[in-house]
């Protein structure tokens, strides 16, 4: 097991060589606040979908591969259902905002940002082509249940979100080209590929900015946010990787998936607390220590995978 956990050790840890790069341009101010949210748009419009389009096109249809993703769209409602009843069990925090945040960032996981790169490092393309249903499964409940949580007003669920979803839209239409196995033409894949390759540094690097914006002694110093932080990192993938394997996933889709349900609370949860009139600041030191620990915890949940 040793040696499953210092190969994907490895593997995060070059992603945080990343991660590095984004907090330094940050420090020194190379990389401004309308810069990265310009690269931010760029990852969720262009890079994931086509990171998830290219691992789609690039699989043959086989019966196994789509009850898989059968298998892995109700194991990731079920991971989130588990997370859900979690957080609303084990958070007790009284100030409501600050319970709302907290909750949210039990719940939902950074599969997107952090998951793919790693994803598509140890699994190459099906590990994407597999992740992407997690992802799918994470987006049409955070803008449900979690537009919900952090608002506290149903009137914010929205369908047109999810609807709109690129990711939602990519992975949709990924799932036609996988099921008529119709291959795109030669200068589209290529140009597909180019900017599907962008999904693994850039997504990183954007992390590594918004570290660099948060006080490290100010996050270390918040005692309310080490209970979430090992809820998310800690009781959620245990859990998570319980339900797989009870429900018969193994191999490939058991790590693919068990690297998203292990990932750092989700970026997300600071932008919805913006939105929502949420702690965002809460949300922000959150993300930070959960994604700084992740480098520690999700090698052991994954070379756990492995080994089934």
């Amino acid at each position: 097991m040793f040696d499953n956990i210092l190969t994907v050790g490895l593997q995060v840890l070059v992603l945080f060589l990343l991660v590095f790069v984004g907090y330094v341009f940050g420090k020194t101010g190379l990389l401004k606040e309308e810069s990265a949210k310009g690269l931010t748009n760029l990852v969720l419009y262009i890079a994931t979908p086509a990171a998830i389009l290219q691992s789609f096109t690039s699989e043959i249809k086989t019966p196994g591969k789509t009850k898989n993703l059968f298998l892995l769209f109700l194991g990731s409602v079920l991971i989130h259902v588990i997370t859900i009843l979690l957080a609303k069990l084990f958070i007790r925090e009284k100030d409501t905002q600050k319970s709302r945040v907290m909750q949210f960032a039990v719940i939902f996981s950074n599969c997107g940002y952090m998951s793919f790169p790693l994803q598509k490092a140890l699994l190459g393309d099906i590990g994407v082509f597999y992740g992407a249903m997690f992802v799918a499964v994470f987006n049409i409940i955070t803008w449900t249940y979690g537009a919900y949580l952090m608002s506290g007003d149903k009137k914010n669920i929205s369908p047109k979100k999810i609807l709109l979803n690129p990711t939602i839209i990519s992975v949709f239409i990924s799932i036609l080209l996988y099921l008529s196995q119709f291959k795109l033409p030669s200068f589209l894949s290529s140009a597909v590929t180019h900017l599907g390759n962008l999904n693994t540094p850039l997504p990183m690097i954007i992390v590594g900015f918004n570290l660099s914006s948060v006080g490290i002694l100010k996050v270390f110093s918040d005692k309310k946010i080490y209970w979430p932080t090992f809820l998310r990192l800690a009781a959620a993938p245990a859990l998570s990787f319980g339900v797989l394997w009870l429900i018969g996933i193994t191999g490939i889709p058991l790590i693919a998936c068990t690297v998203a349900a292990s990932a750092p609370a989700a970026a997300i949860s600071v932008m919805f607390a913006n939105k929502f009139g949420g702690d965002a600041a809460l949300g922000s030191k959150i993300v930070s220590l959960s994604t700084l620990l992740s480098i520690i915890t999700m090698p052991v949940f994954v070379a756990l995978a492995q080994m089934i």
